[in-house]
This record gives C-alpha cells, sequence and structure tokens, in this order.
C-alpha cells in the first residue's frame, strides 16, 4: 500500500479528476442535446389542408372577375349565406377545391349563387390561394308565400 504524503500530488490528481469528469459531462450533455433535435427535427410537420372557415377569411378582400368583368368583391364574413366543398383533389403540394358559394348582398338584398374552382398550393409549410376558375355565377330568385 502506497500512503502519498505530498499534499500537492494530491491536489493536481483531484484538479485532474474533477476536469475530466467535467468535459466528460459537457460532451455527455452536449450530445444528448444534438439527438434531441435530431428526433425533432425528423418529425414531419403535419399541416392543416384548408377548410370552409380557411377558404372563407382567404377571400376577404378579393375581386372576382367573371367574363371579364368583376362580379364580386368579398368583403365581410357575413356575405356567405352557406359554403359547400363539392369535391376536392389533391396532388402533390396542390389542392383544388369545386365549391358552391350562396352569397348575400347586403346593398341591394340580393343573393347569389357562385360555382368556383380554387386553387391552394404549399408554399414554405402554408397554404395559399393562388387561383380560381369562376363556373357559375346567378343570381338566385327568392319566392315568398305572401297571400
Amino acid at each position: 500500500m502506497y500512503i502519498i504524503r505530498d499534499t500537492g500530488i494530491l491536489d493536481v490528481m483531484l484538479r485532474q479528476v474533477i476536469t475530466l469528469a467535467l468535459v466528460f459531462s459537457i460532451v455527455m450533455i452536449t450530445g444528448c442535446a444534438s439527438e434531441r433535435e435530431i428526433k425533432v427535427n425528423d418529425i414531419p410537420v403535419r399541416i392543416e389542408e384548408p377548410d370552409k372557415d380557411q377558404i372563407q377569411a382567404d377571400l376577404i378582400g378579393s375581386y372576382f372577375s367573371w367574363n371579364d368583368e368583376h362580379v364580386w368583391f368579398f368583403a365581410a364574413l357575413s356575405e356567405f349565406d352557406n359554403v359547400s366543398v363539392n369535391n376536392k383533389i389533391k396532388k402533390g403540394n396542390v389542392i383544388e377545391y369545386d365549391v358552391t358559394f350562396l352569397l348575400r348582398e347586403f346593398a341591394l338584398e340580393k343573393h347569389y349563387i357562385m360555382d368556383v374552382f380554387l386553387v391552394y398550393r404549399n408554399n414554405n409549410n402554408k397554404w395559399q390561394l393562388t387561383s380560381y376558375l369562376i363556373t357559375d355565377f346567378r343570381e338566385m330568385e327568392l319566392q315568398t308565400h305572401l297571400e
């Protein structure tokens, strides 16, 4: 059995052991943090496709033209009496919606039907409305039962 009587050697050895333990701890902590980041980054991000509410919100502030004339300016959500998604086709980062809008014009107290294809494209993990094609736009004839 060896007895070390010089405390200077003990201090040096203790400092080396502490230094090695500290370096080892830093390496372990850094390594674990990197593994966590990789695992988080490997999880695929699910981006919700536009629903009826999002479609309406995206249209606010937009002019729609049909047969080379402006037929509708979407000014408020209250103009939408009803929104029906008739069909949806998705290919890659593009979604095409076939939508029927029942619209209310408050100033003239008239109602309209608009059938339209809306095209959304996924850019930078966000669905953006990129184009539209109106296939029908007409005033609804409302019948009243007054006698």
